[in-house]
């Protein structure tokens, strides 16, 4: 979906959201979260397709919530890698119609940015 930039970032849980149309099939799941990456310490970190959203509706109609509805609570979580976090969304149970869409707003601040 999205590549987070490399470095130190902290996303706004409270302000980042997911979209979807109501264009998925009854009992579909959506999922978002993020491929395997590299920390800065240089340990990998498992991909984790849960990490913002896990088995959220999307078959019941259209979607728009913070990230702060879905699995992470809090306002800010932080984020360290050497070359970027991918944004992964994933749908299962069902499947989605021609024409579902899904959007993905991030708002982070990066360290050393103004």
């Amino acid at each position: 979906m999205l590549t987070l930039p490399a470095g130190r970032i902290m996303i706004h849980n409270d302000i980042s959201r997911i979209l979807s149309s109501d264009d998925f099939v009854t009992n579909a799941d959506l999922h978002l979260g993020h491929a395997a990456y590299v920390n800065q310490a240089g340990t990998a970190v498992a991909a984790d397709d849960n990490e913002w959203f896990d088995n959220e509706d999307c078959g019941g109609g259209a979607i728009d919530k913070a990230f702060g509805a879905g699995v992470i609570t809090t306002p800010i979580s932080e984020y360290n890698s050497q070359g970027g976090i991918l944004v992964q969304a994933m749908v299962d149970t069902a499947n989605a119609s021609i024409g579902a869409t899904i959007e993905v707003l991030v708002y982070y601040s990066k360290e050393g940015s103004a």
